[in-house]
């Protein structure tokens, strides 16, 4: 099946160190990632490769459940995790890089829809989840300046 990508970047006015908690903490991922309105940990300990967790995602009138898996991690400049669900399954990849106390943040994030109507339909959802993205990236780029 083939995948359909997604990407965007963001200059935080802020150190990696700041921004970097956004992205493994489901208290502040709830704060900027649009339509999370659940996240609950499925693995006891501190955060890192291997680690997963139970999402619900609203978008529009649909709700559906995801569970995400980390399998990639370095502090302050890497995470990288397998979301799915029935539906999808996506990798999603925030790469962070930080110069004079600014931080880039790439996100790339690689989709397969598994379902007939989600293939069919690809070219919109894909259009969508863009559109998303760089509202999701803005709105962390907002809230980690405003601290």
């Amino acid at each position: 099946m083939p995948r359909n990508r997604n990407e965007h970047s963001v200059e935080i006015e802020s150190p990696a160190a700041r921004v970097f908690p956004y992205l493994v903490e489901e208290e502040k991922l709830m704060q900027w990632l649009g339509g999370l309105v659940e996240s609950e940990p499925l693995t006891t300990g501190e955060v890192g490769v291997g680690s997963r967790s139970r999402e619900v995602i609203e978008v529009g009138r649909a709700r559906m459940e995801v569970e995400s898996k980390i399998t990639g991690y370095r502090l302050n400049e890497l995470v990288e995790a397998r979301i799915f669900s029935k539906s999808f399954e996506t990798m999603s990849i925030y790469r962070l890089r930080e110069t004079e106390g600014r931080t880039l943040l790439r996100s790339v994030v690689e989709s397969e829809y598994k379902a007939l109507l989600t293939r069919l339909l690809s070219p919109l959802i894909t259009r969508q989840a863009q559109k998303k993205l760089e509202a999701d990236l803005a709105r962390l780029k907002q809230i980690v300046e405003a601290r």
